[in-house]
């Protein structure tokens, strides 16, 4: 049998990327995949950029428009869309005061993303042994 993991992604702390960019990356112990959280605001340096990942991003809350090789898509809570790999993308979001919420699944696992993993897990685990 497999290893089970489960936890919450709102006990887990944001990770600053960039000025307007935040995420929370989890359940990597998963194989076949990488998850995480991003939140994007208005006004945030737009960089497209490409991985070897196919990705399948959801909107979780606001609107904003997703950028696939090129092309706007419009998103709003619900939407969905899938990234073929090596294709450029990036997030634009166009309201003022209501950021974007996205939650990320990329196929294979990104190696990327293990150490901000593994960051959060020793945070979390260090603040329940200060409780």
């Amino acid at each position: 049998m497999s290893k089970i993991e489960s936890g919450n992604w709102n006990q887990m702390q944001w990770v600053e990327i960039r000025e307007g960019v935040r995420r929370i990356v989890f359940a990597m112990g998963s194989k076949l995949a990488s998850y995480e959280i991003g939140e994007y605001t208005m006004g945030h340096a737009l960089r497209p950029h490409s991985h070897p990942n196919e990705q399948m991003s959801v909107c979780l809350k606001g609107r904003c428009d997703y950028y696939v090789d090129g092309k706007p898509y419009a998103m709003e809570e619900g939407a969905w869309i899938v990234i073929p790999a090596g294709v450029s993308h990036f997030i634009y979001v166009h309201e003022e005061g209501e950021p974007c919420l996205m939650m990320d699944v990329a196929t294979p696992t990104r190696p990327d993303r293990a150490e901000d993993y593994r960051r959060a897990v020793e945070r979390l685990r260090e603040a329940e042994q200060a409780e």
